[in-house]
């Protein structure tokens, strides 16, 4: 094993030089035994189980962002989705669009949709409601997604 006490206890920054101290170069020791000693294929499945749980995360979460965005401003927002589709799809890229725009917008313009015709001033509270629903259901969703991302991080990478 390389000692690199003494390359870590300085290094050089954008602005100057930075004087390590002793608990941080400790922990950068740890780190780097860590990262050679643990298996490279290990790390990688890690990241890539992680990089899927962020994925979920953000796919979830611009859901609730559009639905917040639909209580507040319902029609720029119904527009807007409209706007950025196709109606009617008839090669692989417009298909390709619809479907990640839905992926990512979908719900919320459905329950938008959903609302359409009720009342101006009614329509925030019935999203509220289908916005609570979602919220429940995403929970729900991400945990046992998590839960097999987790088991396939123990048991199979």
């Amino acid at each position: 094993m390389i000692s690199i006490g003494i390359i870590t206890s300085v290094y050089v920054v954008p602005l100057g030089i930075k004087v390590l101290s002793v608990i941080e170069t400790q922990l950068l020791k740890l780190l780097f035994n860590l990262v050679l000693t643990y298996p490279i294929s290990k790390i990688k499945g890690e990241i890539m189980t992680e990089l899927i749980r962020i994925g979920i995360l953000t796919i979830l979460g611009s859901q609730a962002s559009y639905f917040i965005l639909l209580i507040l401003i319902y029609n720029i927002m119904m527009d807007w989705y409209e706007w950025g589709t196709f109606p009617d799809p008839r090669n692989f890229f417009e298909k390709t669009v619809n479907f990640l725009t839905a992926l990512i917008f979908g719900i919320a313009y459905w329950a938008g949709l959903k609302v359409k015709k009720r009342k101006w001033y009614l329509r925030p509270f019935y999203l509220i409601g289908y916005l609570a629903m979602y919220t429940i259901l995403a929970v729900i969703i991400y945990k046992l997604l998590n839960a097999v991302l987790k088991y396939i991080e123990w048991n199979i990478i």
